[in-house]
């Protein structure tokens, strides 16, 4: 369901896919659940703060190295452009990780995951109200089943059996 309204909400279009960018995204969702896995098992030992730490500047040195090495990292920007950077950076990057890490010691991995699905409703309504972006009929149906998509997955996880996330374990 989730799934069907983020097709909606993005305005995908099936013409002209390429079978290594469909590869592409698979593999990104599945380095993903990965990352959320590990940062899952991470937060355990070190708190969201010091997470984050290390999740931005790791990102930041791979990105300036791959840049470099690519020859696509350019540093000679305007001062605006800069403020622009910092404002990505830190809301966008670090205050959103921050938030994520930070919600899922509180709810747990999969609860966070669901939960996040919201991001791309989040975005389109975001460019609709600072962007004037038009908001198309199927984009609204596609939030809508997105948010019914969460909701079920919440009511089923609710209803389904502790997950050994949530389960303490004793001291041996």
């Amino acid at each position: 369901m989730c799934f069907v309204g983020l097709f909606l909400v993005l305005g995908v279009s099936f013409g002209g896919v390429q079978p290594i960018g469909i590869m592409l995204g698979l593999g990104a969702a599945f380095v993903y659940s990965i990352y959320i896995v590990i940062g899952n098992r991470v937060l355990k030992a070190i708190n969201s703060l010091l997470a984050t730490t290390y999740v931005c500047s790791a990102a930041g040195i791979a990105l300036l190295v791959v840049g470099w090495a690519g020859g696509y990292q350019s540093l000679d920007f305007d001062p605006r452009g800069w403020v622009d950077i910092l404002g990505i950076a830190f809301l966008g990057t670090i205050v959103g990780i921050l938030g994520f890490f930070a919600g899922m010691t509180r709810i747990g991995a999969a609860n966070a995951s669901i939960i996040s699905t919201t991001e791309p409703v989040i975005t389109v309504i975001l460019s609709v109200l600072l962007l004037a972006e038009e908001l198309t009929l199927l984009q609204i149906g596609g939030g809508f089943l997105i948010m019914a998509g969460i909701i079920v997955l919440q009511v089923w996880t609710n209803d389904s059996a502790p997950c050994m996330e949530s389960q303490q374990v004793a001291p041996k």
